[in-house]
């Protein structure tokens, strides 16, 4: 953990934000220039963004300050955050204990938001069953469907690419951190049973 990274204990204020006068502060969503939230409703401020990813205040600003998250202002001048942004959050807090830098993490934030913009017809081998009818040829996979003789109606693009470097790049560092549990078990253990011979 550097320096400035605030880490992940949940804390803070509990309070009513309020303004100069005492008053509390309008919630009334002012985006910051290049704030985008797709229209969606629901604004939250950071306490209760903070409530429900299970992460203090100061984290929260901290990802929002590096460009992680994309908050607007109220006329207060108050964080806002929309439902997208806990779920963006929550894909930070599964990183963060793999090992990955903010540069990492912005990297695949930057990858999914990508893969999200694509239309879906442009996402090849994937027939969506609720926009066509299913292929009694074909052959199912998870939740899409690939054509058996074909293989798929085209080649991946560069991102589906990007993405199956990530899910190797994740393995890797699931593997990794299964193993210093392992050892973590192991000194457990030992430690136990120095307390048997006391």
């Amino acid at each position: 953990m550097s320096a400035a990274d605030p880490g992940d204990v949940a804390t803070g204020d509990r309070r009513s934000p309020r303004n100069r006068t005492g008053e509390p502060a309008s919630t009334t969503p002012q985006p910051r220039a290049g704030t985008q939230h797709s229209g969606q409703e629901g604004w939250m401020q950071v306490g209760e963004l903070a409530e429900r990813v299970r992460l203090s205040h100061r984290t929260v600003r901290y990802y929002d300050d590096q460009g992680l998250l994309t908050s607007a202002r109220s006329s207060g001048n108050y964080r806002l955050y929309t439902q997208a942004d806990v779920e963006r959050m929550l894909l930070i807090r599964r990183m963060k204990p793999l090992g990955y830098t903010l540069e990492q993490m912005r990297d695949v934030l930057t990858l999914l938001d990508a893969l999200d913009a694509t239309p879906r017809q442009d996402h090849p081998g994937t027939d969506h069953r609720d926009d066509r009818p299913e292929d009694p040829g074909a052959e199912r996979t998870g939740e899409r469907t690939v054509s058996a003789a074909s293989g798929g109606t085209g080649a991946p693009n560069a991102e589906q690419l990007r993405l199956q470097d990530v899910i190797e790049d994740v393995r890797r560092r699931r593997d990794h951190l299964a193993e210093q549990l392992h050892s973590a078990d192991d000194f457990l253990t030992s430690l136990q049973e120095r307390t048997r011979h006391l």
